[in-house]
């Protein structure tokens, strides 16, 4: 919670029950995005169950042209929104990546991709559960099959990716400055003792003889949480490196041989394809640094994906939030100190990838990390501001959860 609510910024930015509760319910965040919104007077002027469907650029002046969107409200006309900047935050969380296996159609149980409640859980209790995957929403699925009492889950994947023990989430967010990619694989050694694993032997880990090198760097972001550690130690879950060959009854057969038997239930989380109806929104030809076809007022940012860095300085969003708002707030107020990041070449490309299923806006942990240190190298506003919020995180996570009342936690199984 310390690094993960709405009111990141304020000194008393969040809930009294975040004190006990470093890992609030879907029903505490919930009530806390609700309280602030009306708090702050927000409400007003969001649109709920609104589409935005087109955008035209107005005039042809660079530095004087504006933008039109049609908005389509549920139950009301479209009608036409005028606009000097757009500014759009979508997510790449969006489709789920598909795969079918043969004999689909023969399964007695469900298949589900399990997003957006379409899966009810219960249905695992006492029943044995593959789920297919091994990134962050993975192991999130393994937690959720053993809070409904699954029976067994088998975690099939063809590689396996690090998973990280919420100590080491802690650690990294109390942090002044971030975590070499080495102390952060050392943090995490207790609980894969715990499993009879060794972290450093994963694809992802990149070094040199001693150690003394390390970059992590893997298709998939880190999966938090301690119950996938608890449940492969418990013999609950199975993390299997293996693939589908077809599925029949309620057997899953593996291309190594192996029979899973008894399966009630198949999730699949392979991981999410962006969506390519932002691009179109937004005309993009080409993505310069956070920047649709280098005009400032057009700006659009998702959680770039996977795992590329040889140091960690933050696993959750408000962090990144506070600097991908501030950056395009302060652009839009000076937007001279836009013209030396026009000139200059400076930002990082990226163009969409129609083959692979990837939107320009879907870009990978390099290009972040170098939109975020090209911009502190030159615009002296945003550097200064990253002078600000850069040790909030340290302040705001010691704050809400010290290092002793944390441990409490961990230790009464909360």
């Amino acid at each position: 919670m310390g690094v993960y609510h709405l009111e990141y910024h304020e000194t008393h930015g969040w809930p009294a029950w975040a004190y006990d509760n470093p890992w609030p319910s879907r029903d505490k965040l919930m009530e806390h995005f609700q309280d602030v919104s009306e708090r702050y007077g927000i409400l007003p002027y969001v649109r709920l169950n609104t589409s935005a469907n087109t955008l035209n650029v107005v005039g042809k002046e660079y530095w004087s042209q504006s933008y039109e969107v049609t908005l389509k409200t549920k139950g009301k006309e479209e009608e036409v929104f005028k606009a000097a900047s757009v500014s759009l935050f979508p997510g790449n969380l969006t489709n789920p990546k598909r795969v079918t296996y043969p004999g689909e159609d023969t399964f007695l149980g469900d298949i589900v991709y399990g997003i957006s409640n379409n899966f009810d859980y219960a249905k695992v209790c006492d029943n044995n559960v593959m789920i297919v995957g091994s990134g962050a929403f993975a192991v999130e699925n393994v937690r959720t099959c053993v809070e409904f009492r699954a029976k067994k889950v088998y975690m099939v994947c063809r590689r396996k990716t690090i998973s990280m023990p919420r100590l080491t989430s802690w650690f990294i967010n109390q942090s002044l400055e971030a975590i070499s990619a080495r102390l952060t694989l050392e943090s995490m050694t207790p609980m894969y003792d715990l499993i009879g694993v060794d972290q450093w032997s994963y694809y992802s880990v990149i070094t040199n003889e001693a150690r003394t090198n390390v970059t992590i760097k893997q298709k998939a972001r880190f999966g938090i949480g301690d119950v996938y550690f608890l449940a492969m130690a418990c013999g609950y879950c199975e993390h299997i490196v293996d693939d589908t060959k077809r599925v029949s009854g309620s057997t899953v057969h593996l291309v190594s041989g192996r029979k899973l038997e008894e399966v009630g239930s198949i999730l699949k989380l392979c991981g999410f394809n962006g969506e390519f109806a932002n691009d179109r929104l937004l005309k993009i030809k080409e993505l310069y640094g956070w920047w649709v076809n280098r005009d400032y007022r057009r700006y659009i940012v998702a959680e770039p994906i996977f795992v590329d860095a040889g140091n960690f300085g933050s696993t959750s969003f408000s962090p990144g939030a506070i600097s991908w708002t501030e950056t395009q707030a302060h652009l839009l107020m000076y937007p001279k100190d836009w013209e030396p990041l026009w000139d200059s070449n400076c930002f990082p490309v990226h163009e969409a990838d129609e083959e692979n299923n990837r939107p320009a806006y879907v870009v990978e942990a390099l290009h972040g990390s170098l939109c975020g240190l090209t911009l502190g190298a030159m615009v002296r506003g945003i550097a200064e501001r990253g002078a600000v919020t850069g040790p909030l995180k340290r302040q705001r996570q010691l704050e809400i959860h010290p290092p002793e009342q944390f441990l409490a936690c961990c230790a009464s199984g909360m």
